[in-house]
């Protein structure tokens, strides 16, 4: 059975895509066989990893939620695949309103070929809704990227007032790991929003963070994660760092239930 991850914040530009593609690439280059969902409407993890304008996808997730079949995945490296996103998926949320089990769609769609991975990540939009609600009510663990910012920490704390509301499909949905990206640490402010948000979350604070580099944005032109376009920059070295913390993690999560 795979892991399931939801990467989500009630906030835009926090790196939620570009977490989802170097986490993901780094997990299946370890040979993990490693789902990526893009359940944005902007679709910018599926652009990072396929040419559209050339080598678009007959099927994308709005036509698996539309039809409730037949998910979408797109082999994009080895060990690693993508349910691609579109523009329809902006008319999905006023579709799903009038769907049967309509907080359960994402669920009945990926239990079916849930166990041809071993790690799922759910890359989700910028706002608690339908789609939202699907992947967290999916997921067996909640990981909050996070700007060294006052809106990042209100989308956070959005989060996590929002959970409990959810607890009825899924009791054991809470946020796990928060680790900051775009970071620069020159500021009075950073150091501030990260003293806040590790005094408040101990447990769930990584200590990897993720430096801010031009690179990242560089790297979504040339369809591919950061680790692949610039794997020596700081903010690769980084994300092979979060996958090692996250991995430890993982595993103390592991002996703690085997016990």
């Amino acid at each position: 059975m795979a892991l399931i991850i939801a990467f989500a914040n009630h906030k835009g530009g926090v790196a939620k895509t570009a977490s989802v593609a170097a986490l993901g690439t780094i997990f299946a280059r370890e040979g993990f066989r490693v789902l990526m969902v893009d359940l944005d409407t902007q679709a910018n993890l599926t652009y990072s990893f396929i040419d559209m304008a050339t080598n678009a996808p007959s099927r994308f997730l709005y036509d698996a939620i539309r039809e409730r079949k037949d998910l979408p995945q797109v082999a994009v490296r080895d060990n690693l695949y993508i349910v691609p996103s579109g523009l329809y998926m902006t008319i999905v949320e006023r579709e799903m309103q009038n769907m049967r089990r309509k907080e359960l769609v994402l669920h009945d769609l990926i239990m079916p070929i849930e166990g041809n991975y071993d790690l799922i990540l759910l890359d989700c939009p910028p706002a608690l809704n339908n789609i939202t609600d699907n992947a967290l009510i999916i997921a067996d663990r909640l990981s909050v990227p996070v700007l060294a910012d006052q809106l990042s920490y209100n989308g956070l704390k959005m989060i996590e007032t929002y959970l409990p509301q959810l607890a009825d499909l899924n009791p054991d949905i809470c946020i796990n790991d928060i680790f900051f990206t775009m970071y620069g640490g020159r500021t009075n402010l950073d150091g501030t929003l990260y003293k806040v948000i590790h005094d408040e979350f101990p447990e769930q604070t990584m200590k990897t963070k993720i430096h801010a580099t031009v690179r990242v944005k560089e790297s979504v032109s040339a369809l591919m994660s950061i680790v692949e376009y610039a794997p020596r920059c700081t903010a690769a070295k980084d994300y092979e760092d979060l996958a090692k913390e996250l991995a430890d993690r993982l595993n103390k999560m592991d002996g703690k239930k085997s016990k």
